[in-house]
């Protein structure tokens, strides 16, 4: 055990000044000299005051000052921290992933954490997180710092996955509009690569390639003026065309936020009905007009 005593008031910055930016009970607990069990009731000042916060059951996180009046700090400056505390492998995945990687030009405050156990979904500060149960080892990630000075890293889907994850589940990341939006953003970017795109294909199911396909080629001309380095989609069609594929819709008729398209259009192609027209957003990095 430590010889010094904290008190609670100053643990945040006792703990900040050492560079803990997670800490559990029981480190909190040795700390303050008191019972693990009596964490909890110990830090209910510092607690009120935003300067520390609890994240999960036993485990809590100190509050830099510049960060109080949003009652935590960023949350991947911890959220390594808090999957290795809960024994879970997780990729931060969806809009927030495209986020991470500089494509996301809204505020958005809410994270899709990837992850095999059911989680509670649960507001820390002014971040959401939302957990998507899914076996995360099946997807491309890659472990990345965060940056702006902080020493912490952050497991996220690759961008070829991130694209074939937003196409698969679109109601995550504000519909398939804001979808094609984030994935033109990602080509005007060059952050797509195209043998990539077709290894991580094979880890998805066809219908979500046929979409995919679709939204990059079309999003591909409507920013081909603003696209340094063009990529070739040939090589998805040609999973395509190589293989028996039902014809599928776009997007579902209830989620497509619109009348579908009688008749509806048949891209042959990427054998996709067209049944909603894309309206990506026209102040993405790419669709800005001077």
């Amino acid at each position: 055990m430590s010889d010094t005593r904290v008190h609670p008031r100053h643990l945040a910055d006792y703990l900040l000044e050492r560079g803990e930016r997670f800490v559990t009970a029981e480190r909190c607990a040795e700390l303050l000299r008191v019972k693990p069990e009596n964490v909890s009731r110990s830090l209910a000042p510092a607690r009120h005051a935003n300067q520390m916060v609890s994240v999960t059951n036993r485990a809590w996180v100190p509050v830099p000052p510049p960060r109080r009046k949003k009652g935590a700090p960023p949350l991947l400056d911890y959220l390594d921290s808090l999957m290795a505390h809960l024994e879970q492998p997780y990729y931060l995945g969806y809009r927030a992933a495209a986020a991470f990687y500089g494509v996301s030009h809204h505020s958005f405050a809410h994270y899709h954490i990837v992850t095999p156990a059911p989680h509670r979904d649960r507001r820390i500060g002014r971040s959401f997180l939302c957990f998507v149960r899914r076996d995360p080892t099946r997807t491309p990630t890659v472990r990345k710092p965060v940056g702006y000075g902080v020493n912490a890293d952050v497991m996220v889907s690759t961008p070829e996955a991130t694209a074939f994850d937003l196409i698969q589940r679109p109601i995550l990341s504000g519909g398939i509009d804001y979808v094609a939006t984030l994935i033109g953003d990602m080509l005007t970017a060059g952050l797509l690569n195209i043998n990539s795109l077709c290894t991580v294909a094979d880890l998805y199911p066809m219908s979500v390639l046929q979409r995919l396909g679709y939204v990059v080629e079309i999003m591909h001309g409507h920013l081909r003026w603003a696209i340094r380095n063009p990529l070739d989609v040939e090589p998805l069609a040609k999973i395509i065309a190589d293989r028996r594929v039902r014809e599928i819709r776009l997007v579902y008729p209830s989620l497509s936020g619109q009348t579908e398209i009688r008749p509806t259009p048949l891209c042959r192609r990427w054998r996709l009905k067209v049944n909603h027209i894309l309206e990506p957003d026209q102040k993405s990095r790419g669709l800005i007009v001077a």
